[in-house]
């Protein structure tokens, strides 16, 4: 690992550090399960693994992406103090600003304003 990649991964906070090493695994352990599924033609037990591990690397990159950035799409309303309106980059909804901190639709922290 080069220093700078050492650095990175030393400011992660804990959790995140077990989540992208679990992540790893899963992603090892699904790689196993499909060399195994094409092995033996029509296993249905691993079939279901594979689709467990799919589910499981999909839970696990939604908790580590859990910041988004919200995008400008205009006003609403034509008249003074209509109220700007946002869309989330990360699941597309649309809000309007009232300066929260969160995503109402996909829970993610809003770390920037477009």
């Amino acid at each position: 690992m080069t220093p700078e990649r050492q650095k990175w991964w030393d400011s992660l906070p804990t959790n995140e550090r077990e989540l992208r090493v679990a992540l790893n695994a899963n992603r090892r352990m699904l790689s196993l399960a499909k060399e195994g599924l094409t092995k033996f033609k029509g296993s249905v037990c691993l079939a279901g693994a594979v689709r467990k591990q799919k589910l499981t690397i999909k839970a696990i990159k939604h908790e580590l992406d859990r910041t988004t950035v919200a995008v400008y799409v205009g006003h609403l309303g034509h008249y003074e103090g209509a109220v700007p309106i946002y869309r989330c980059e990360k699941c597309g909804n649309m809000f309007e600003n009232f300066e929260q901190s969160y995503c109402c639709w996909c829970g993610r922290k809003i770390v920037g304003w477009k």
